[in-house]
């Protein structure tokens, strides 16, 4: 996830998506607008990718290599095992988040 900080260095906007645990249900949406504070726990759980989401922000932030703007999607999941398909719950907010994120770029909200 370093290869975040060279992608959204400086870029007007920036939206991600990622796989939460919040202990909230399965399926669960969560719109985060990351401002200077350091991210909740849910988006710096330890990742399947090796490096979370919320580390990435962290040491964006430190380094000043981050967009002027950015909104993440947390999706809780069920399970984080690699190679585990996606539950009924999570591929329905998969198609959500997207719809809410091209009504957010056609609405200019985001």
């Amino acid at each position: 996830m370093t290869e975040l900080l060279d992608l959204w260095a400086d870029r007007p906007l920036v939206i991600a998506v990622d796989a939460v645990r919040s202990g909230r249900p399965t399926g669960s949406v969560l719109r985060i607008e990351v401002g200077a504070k350091p991210l909740d726990a849910p988006l710096n759980a330890t990742s399947t990718h090796g490096f979370s989401l919320g580390q990435a922000v962290g040491l964006g932030q430190a380094v000043g290599r981050f967009p002027r703007r950015l909104v993440i999607y947390g999706i809780e999941a069920e399970s984080f095992g690699p190679g585990r398909d996606r539950t009924p719950a999570v591929a329905r907010s998969v198609e959500e988040v997207a719809r809410r994120i091209i009504e957010e770029l056609i609405s200019g909200s985001a």
